[in-house]
C-alpha cells in the first residue's frame, strides 16, 4: 500500500477533501516515525491543528489512519506467506 493508496482509502472512510487527506498523510503522518499510542496525542494534536476541527474529531480520524495502516501491513504479511508457498 503506498501513499496514493492510503491517502484514496482515507478519503472514501473520512469524506475528507483529497487536499486535507494529502496533508494529514504526507505532513503529519509522513512525519511521525510510529502510529502508536506514545504518538497518538502529538498526532491528534495536529491533525487537530491543520484541519482546525476538534481533537475528538481529529482522533477518529487518526484511529482510521490506523487501521488503514494495520491492515496494509497484515496484507503485506499475507503476501509474503503466499508467494513462500507458491515458490515451494
Amino acid at each position: 500500500m503506498n501513499k496514493t493508496d492510503i491517502i484514496n482509502e482515507l478519503i472514501k472512510k473520512t469524506n475528507l477533501s483529497e487536499e486535507n487527506c494529502s496533508k494529514i498523510i504526507n505532513n503529519i503522518i509522513g512525519d511521525s516515525s510510529v502510529i502508536g499510542k506514545g504518538n497518538k496525542e502529538k498526532i491528534v494534536g495536529k491533525i487537530s491543528k491543520e484541519l482546525k476541527i476538534s481533537k475528538a474529531e481529529a482522533e477518529k480520524i487518526y484511529e482510521i489512519i490506523a487501521g488503514i495502516l494495520v491492515k496494509g501491513v497484515k496484507d503485506k504479511i499475507k503476501n509474503l506467506f503466499k508467494s513462500k508457498k507458491s515458490d515451494k
